[in-house]
């Protein structure tokens, strides 16, 4: 709608962007966003009492993660989803567009994850955190997101790895399939902000 006035907000804080904005012509509308903080924000759009949400992601392209390892995969509760899960992953940026690459295997959920594509990639401090699409027992359109942070309890150098996997896209409707953490019992993540 042209020349109507559209609200925005963030939920996440370190996120600069103006509190509304008019449309053109054409019912467009652009606005610039700043942040100093790599990160991932979620903004909303509202008008006439209407609200849209999309995420907004802030990134060094100079920056990077890697990681191997094995644990005991643990929900978001903290209970035990018995069995050992395997992960082998790179993300960062080439020329500004993410790249890299998952396999993710757990064997008590009947899970061999490959990615096909990587997102976006987003490092802040010791924490990575990359998107992509994947291949689940061979079978191809789902979704995975990664968090993971590199001698996450200082003098201690234990290291987390979490992920999520979705049939389909979770911003479409996507069924979560799998989620699980914990403090890696074996291997190393390296997190590389330059």
């Amino acid at each position: 709608v042209k020349n109507s006035e559209v609200s925005f907000l963030s939920d996440t804080p370190g996120l600069l962007l103006p509190n509304s904005a008019i449309t053109d012509l054409n019912g467009l509308i652009s606005i610039n966003a700043i942040s100093k903080i790599t990160g991932i924000y979620a903004i909303s759009a509202s008008i006439f009492g209407s609200t849209q949400k999309w995420t907004l992601i802030f990134y060094d392209p100079n920056s990077s993660a890697s990681g191997t390892g094995w644990y005991i995969p643990l929900d978001g509760n903290g209970v035990s989803l018995n069995g050992k899960a395997t992960f082998e992953f790179a993300s960062k940026y080439t020329k500004n567009i993410a790249s890299g690459n998952l396999d993710f295997q757990f064997n008590t959920g009947q899970i061999k994850l490959k990615s096909t594509g990587i997102s976006w990639v987003v490092v802040s401090g010791s924490i990575v955190q990359f998107k992509g699409t994947a291949t689940v027992n061979g079978e191809a359109g789902y979704f995975f997101q990664v968090t993971a942070q590199d001698k996450a309890e200082p003098g201690v150098g234990k290291d987390t790895f979490a992920i999520k996997i979705w049939n389909g896209d979770p911003e479409n409707g996507g069924i979560l399939i799998h989620s699980s953490c914990n403090t890696i019992s074996g291997g190393s993540i390296q997190v590389r902000a330059k």
